[in-house]
């Protein structure tokens, strides 16, 4: 069953992310060893006095990498392996459901129209299946980040209170779950259309995988979570966005809206607020949640004190959510009843 799930996806397009992210997929490793070789570049141009020792000493800082924080990706990672091949599962049902209603839709509504296939047709559907996945992945975390009850299995992420390369598996199998159903839809309807609309299209794969995925996991994702402060030139934090970027997402401290450039939405008061995007930040600059930090401005991880009570272990992380979820329960019913 594995191998035909894998078969249909790679057939879609891409490898699932949630297997990419797996020890066993060479990808994962070579995307590491890249992530090593630019955190040496970033490191060095910024502290050119620094030695090669210094530099590696920072890199793999035991005060990172043995935090109690990490000790729990470290577990919580462990414990998720084995629900790869249900994420894979519900991704593939996922986009094959939406797919097949959207050509259902269409056809029922619309003439259909049969365009010729060729290398720009190709090119531009394998850049809307990053566009697509990427979007979906915001909006999911957009809504992880703005309704309470999802909120609450997103927050077992935001607990960490450093930054490592596995601290992206620290999450909730709710979180997790609803974090790849958007980019799943939006893919559904991406296929649904390019099938009603196009004879035959081809995905532009590297190593097969969408080649736009493929460039954003191998050089850019890995050090989203890591203490490696990587920045983009501002232009370019409008359009991409940055390793550092996604830190200030992970910081707890307060927005300073009076000094913040681009303005940001009424809601949003913290670091954590902000940033939501995965690869792309025109998103966050189309919602108003976009932060382009200073390389050296200073954060802080996780959540503060008062929230983070209840995740210093795998059984508190999984198992907090639905306590807070009920207390949250509790405190309405006792609202409408007074």
């Amino acid at each position: 069953m594995w191998d035909f799930l894998k078969s249909g996806m790679t057939k879609a397009g891409s490898t699932p992310t949630f297997d990419y992210f797996h020890p066993f997929n060479w990808q994962f490793w070579s995307a590491v060893f890249i992530a090593l070789m630019i955190s040496l570049v970033v490191l060095k141009l910024r502290r050119p006095a620094s030695t090669w020792g210094e530099i590696f000493g920072y890199i793999f800082d035991k005060k990172v990498w043995l935090h109690p924080s990490s000790i729990v990706d470290y577990k919580l990672y462990l414990t998720l392996l084995p629900l790869t091949t249900f994420f894979l599962v519900h991704l593939f049902l996922a986009v094959t459901v939406t797919k097949g209603w959207t050509v259902q839709f269409l056809e029922g509504h619309f003439t259909t129209k049969s365009i010729e296939g060729g290398f720009g047709v190709d090119l531009t559907f394998s850049l809307l299946f990053w566009v697509a996945t990427d979007f979906g992945g915001f909006l999911g975390h957009y809504l992880l980040h703005r309704v309470p009850g999802l909120w609450e299995f997103h927050k077992t992420h935001h607990t960490a209170k450093v930054l490592n390369v596995v601290t992206r598996a620290r999450a909730h199998p709710v979180d997790m779950f609803l974090f790849k159903f958007f980019p799943a839809i939006f893919l559904g309807i991406l296929y649904g259309s390019f099938q009603y609309l196009v004879v035959e299209v081809n995905m532009i794969r590297l190593f097969g995988m969408n080649a736009f995925l493929f460039i954003f996991f191998q050089f850019f994702h890995t050090l989203r979570h890591s203490h490696i402060r990587w920045n983009f030139p501002r232009p370019l934090s409008y359009i991409l966005m940055s390793p550092l970027q996604h830190h200030v997402h992970h910081s707890y401290l307060k927005v300073n809206k009076d000094i913040q450039r681009p303005q940001v939405a009424g809601w949003v008061r913290y670091h954590c607020d902000t940033n939501i995007g995965v690869g792309l930040a025109i998103w966050d600059w189309m919602f108003k949640t976009l932060y382009i930090p200073k390389t050296d401005e200073h954060l802080e991880y996780g959540l503060g004190e008062n929230l983070e009570k209840g995740y210093d272990s795998v059984w508190g992380c999984y198992w907090t959510p639905f306590v807070d979820i009920h207390n949250r329960f509790q405190k309405f019913r006792s609202k409408r009843s007074a």
